[in-house]
């Protein structure tokens, strides 16, 4: 039979390997979070004017500082296949947001291109939209890339 000091040394030692455990994943967590962490995506968009016309097709992509830290957005493109080119947009539309951009926490910007700049980079270099990934460059030399590819546009079917 077990000696009740050996018992109770023992549940103290779990609990406080477990107490441990939880410590270091909430250190690792909030470790995480205290950078900048930008997350990018992308959509198809119009711009709706006040007689009810809409402007032609537009690509968005949107970065998002989901961090802690504020960042500084410097350029943005999209990436033509995994090994093509970039189509870097230099010049961009109004209701883009000027850059550099600083992105503090929980802040968004939205960049757009016309929607037929795409197509005709799709058709120079060859590439499908499927293989088409937006991209955003910050002023820490990362490059964040979106998940989602672009979406075929409308004005190609």
């Amino acid at each position: 039979m077990p000696d009740w000091f050996t018992v109770a040394a023992a549940v103290v030692g779990v609990v406080g390997g477990l107490a441990g455990v939880v410590s270091l994943i909430w250190q690792i967590a909030t470790w995480r979070r205290s950078t900048h962490r930008v997350k990018v995506t992308t959509a198809r968009a119009w711009f709706g004017y006040p007689n009810g016309s809409t402007s032609e097709e537009l690509v968005s992509v949107s970065a998002h500082n989901t961090g802690s830290a504020a960042v500084t957005m410097v350029a943005w493109g999209i990436q033509m296949g995994r090994k093509g080119p970039s189509l870097n947009v230099t010049s961009p539309l109004i209701g883009s947001t000027a850059l550099p951009h600083r992105l503090d926490s929980g802040a968004s910007l939205d960049e757009l291109v016309q929607a037929v700049h795409v197509v005709e980079a799709s058709a120079k270099y060859n590439v499908l939209f499927a293989q088409m990934r937006p991209w955003v460059r910050l002023a820490t030399g990362e490059q964040a890339y979106a998940r989602k590819r672009v979406l075929t546009p409308s004005i190609t079917s």
